[in-house]
């Protein structure tokens, strides 16, 4: 079997650039529109790594497929190389682009303009905390979405995830929304100088009371919809 040292010797490897054996070796030459290197070899085109790391480890098995360890498409490095399943490179490629904490994990890919992350599995855009929830808990049922107990839409810790109506989900959010006077989720301020604290359930109003301060209004607010609500009561 042809050795590494040889085919870096060869015009292979004068299109390699190697700053050390433990780097990644990165390819100068063709490749294709995801950034893996492509090389002729004997009339045929092939890919560059995978070229490589059959050199130094022989022919890959039928049906295996090749996944880089660096995330790197344009190493050619035979050691940044090993067989995996099409789940195991994106499960792979995921939790590189996760910043874990004690508390949140953050995602640090890319995302939507609404704060979600977002990863492309399959040739699909997916939201990254569903496919978090459904790495760790199993498909999310029809009907259902993942709702973020932390309310943090960037976060794909699993055991920050819940399963959730849409009705759910709406109501677990935390403070007001923008157009709030008072900066209490629920709770306006009346002419008369009163605040005034009302649900939303579904198509219907609640009426909760009316009180004269806020601090009031807000702990009648929290207790009407921790009532109502339970678990997806939310906060704010």
């Amino acid at each position: 079997m042809t050795s590494v040292d040889e085919i870096l010797a060869t015009e292979f490897g004068s299109k390699v650039t190697i700053l050390g054996p433990n780097d990644c070796w990165t390819w100068n030459a063709a490749t294709d529109s995801s950034g893996c290197g492509r090389v002729r070899i004997k009339g045929r085109n092939r890919a560059a790594s995978k070229y490589a790391y059959e050199v130094a480890n022989g022919p890959l098995p039928k049906g295996e497929r090749l996944g880089h360890l660096c995330f790197n498409s344009g190493c050619v490095n035979p050691g940044h190389m090993a067989l995996r399943s099409s789940q195991e490179m994106h499960e792979a490629r995921f939790w590189s682009q996760v910043s874990k904490s004690e508390g949140c994990w953050e995602w640090g890919g890319s995302s939507w303009g609404d704060g979600y992350g977002q990863m492309r599995v399959n040739g699909k855009a997916t939201l990254v905390h569903r496919l978090s929830f459904e790495w760790n808990s199993g498909p999310i049922p029809p009907g259902m979405v993942v709702d973020h107990m932390c309310w943090n839409r960037s976060c794909v810790r699993p055991d920050h995830l819940r399963l959730a109506t849409p009705s759910q989900n709406q109501r677990s959010q935390s403070g007001p929304n923008r157009r709030s006077s008072t900066g209490v989720r629920g709770v306006t301020m009346r002419p008369n100088g009163r605040y005034e604290a009302r649900l939303v359930l579904g198509n219907k109003k609640i009426q909760v009371g009316n009180f004269e301060s806020l601090e009031d209004a807000a702990d009648a607010i929290r207790l009407a919809r921790e009532e109502l609500w339970g678990e997806f009561a939310g906060n704010g």
